[in-house]
């Protein structure tokens, strides 16, 4: 090959024809891309659904900031597939995950219309817990998760539920597992540590003696933290098993007030669930002054 000028002119001219190709391709993919977004803002505007920062994928469980692609299935069948951060709501909080979720227009078509249109706000309002919840750090000690405030007594000792996790248990230990249950913290605050100390040891000799029999301890007073019970899962058959423990401690009948704030939460949920599935709606939630009397469809595979 000659490299002379006719070479030089002609390298310069099919570097400027396909610099020109790429400034119209960019173009094209542009406005592919408008037309891609125009059609998932009417298709979702059928449905009356107008923000598309989240999408619904069961009554707790959300795509965050999703993208959307085009997808052809092994069928033939051509549809959206939506990609974005996993996000759930538990006990009223939202906690954004990293994990990343696909969740195609089938299944979203198979969710009850209640779910499709359900918001965070509203999903967060509707797993609200009907106990007040103590933070996953309480005194210095990480326990990984926050717990169920089941009762407190006036000397400002709780009862609370927790569940299990893996966290920091303090600066000494490291890592180390929390472990699931019920537990006692004194939960009054004072001016001071020396005060909160002090208070908290006159609170304890209250129920040391009823502590120490029903768990069969001789516990010291602890400024953290004191098990009840390990293990197993918040439920009424717990709480009846645990009875007379919980009852000798905070007094008798507490264990069935707990039982039935539980009850309560328990049928709560079970309506809102029934609702957004598309069951008859309950006007008034079940409360202590009105006492108790998603499709897993699969996506076809894709073709390349």
């Amino acid at each position: 090959m000659k490299y002379d000028d006719i070479f030089l002119k002609n390298l310069m001219a099919e570097g400027k024809s396909i610099l020109k190709e790429q400034v119209e391709l960019d173009a094209r993919k542009k406005a592919l891309a408008q037309q891609k977004n125009d059609y998932i803002k009417a298709y979702f505007d059928k449905f009356g659904i107008e923000d598309l920062r989240t999408l619904p994928m069961s009554h707790n469980i959300f795509i965050s900031y999703a993208d959307f692609f085009i997808r052809e299935n092994e069928n033939g069948k051509i549809s959206w597939i939506a990609r974005g951060k996993r996000t759930t709501i538990k006990d009223g909080q939202v906690t954004f995950g990293h994990a990343v979720e696909e969740f195609w227009q089938g299944q979203w078509e198979a969710l009850p219309e209640g779910i499709q249109k359900l918001t965070i706000e509203q999903a967060k309002e509707n797993s609200k817990s009907g106990f007040p919840m103590s933070p996953a750090i309480f005194r210095g000690v990480d326990f990984s998760a926050p717990a169920y405030i089941l009762y407190e007594n006036d000397d400002g000792f709780q009862l609370v539920w927790r569940k299990a996790g893996t966290a920091y248990i303090n600066r000494m230990s490291g890592s180390a597992s929390s472990n699931s249950g019920l537990q006692i913290l004194y939960a009054k605050k004072h001016e001071s540590s020396r005060q909160y100390n002090e208070e908290a040891r006159k609170a304890w000799s209250n129920i040391s003696d009823a502590y120490n029999q029903a768990t069969g301890k001789n516990a010291q007073y602890s400024t953290t933290h004191a098990y009840l019970v390990e293990g197993g899962r918040l439920s009424v058959g717990l709480l009846e098993k645990e009875e007379a423990k919980i009852d000798l401690i905070f007094g008798g009948g507490i264990t069935q007030s707990i039982i039935e704030k539980l009850k309560i939460q328990q049928a709560n949920k079970t309506k809102n669930k029934k609702v957004l599935k598309g069951g008859e709606e309950v006007k008034e939630s079940v409360s202590e002054d009105n006492p108790l009397k998603h499709p897993n469809v699969q996506p076809g595979k894709l073709k390349l």
